[in-house]
């Protein structure tokens, strides 16, 4: 599987469990491969870039699959994300560490799990933010619960527009 980048496109992952059957879908003879399709005017999805384009050529016609949507994050969300964090580090002093108060407030948002230790302990850690882990559409309601927990906890008595006003010039 390739790298990321901000495409104005979806990634479409193979599910191979094919059934025979209409001759406008296709199915890919490998399985686990990743295709990257940009959705056009009009409806059409075409390959985002070679590689793709080149596994397309080994579909046969005819068959059909079925497939996972996953819209491609933005490397300049992710960025906006962590100016937000840095932004209320700064302004702040509860907090000796940037990470402990980025992980506080994801987990406030509902972004955690829970580990039990090896004392069998429950114990509770904030999910992974990563590319792989999280598509666009969750990480902009990781975003969202994160600003509604600054504004709530951090900044009380400033405004979410305030907030990207600053983002926005900072």
């Amino acid at each position: 599987m390739g790298g990321y980048g901000c495409i104005n496109g979806y990634v479409f992952v193979i599910d191979v469990r094919a059934r025979h059957g209409g001759n406008e879908i296709v199915r890919l003879s490998m399985s686990g491969v990743e295709v990257r399709l940009t959705k056009m005017r009009g409806g059409a999805l075409v390959p985002a870039d070679q590689d793709s384009e080149e596994r397309l050529t080994k579909v046969k016609m005819g068959d059909t699959h079925s497939y996972k949507i996953k819209k491609i994050r933005c490397y300049k969300f992710h960025k906006k994300y962590f100016g937000m964090i840095k932004l209320v580090y700064e302004n702040q002093e509860k907090y000796k560490n940037q990470n402990a108060m980025r992980y506080a407030l994801q987990m406030q948002a509902g972004y955690f799990e829970p580990i039990t230790t090896l004392k069998g302990e429950v114990v509770y850690i904030p999910t992974k933010i990563d590319f792989d882990s999280m598509d666009e559409v969750e990480f902009g309601e990781l975003y969202n619960g994160v600003l509604n927990g600054i504004l709530k906890y951090m900044m009380v008595g400033s405004t979410q527009e305030e907030i990207e006003r600053v983002l926005q010039f900072g």
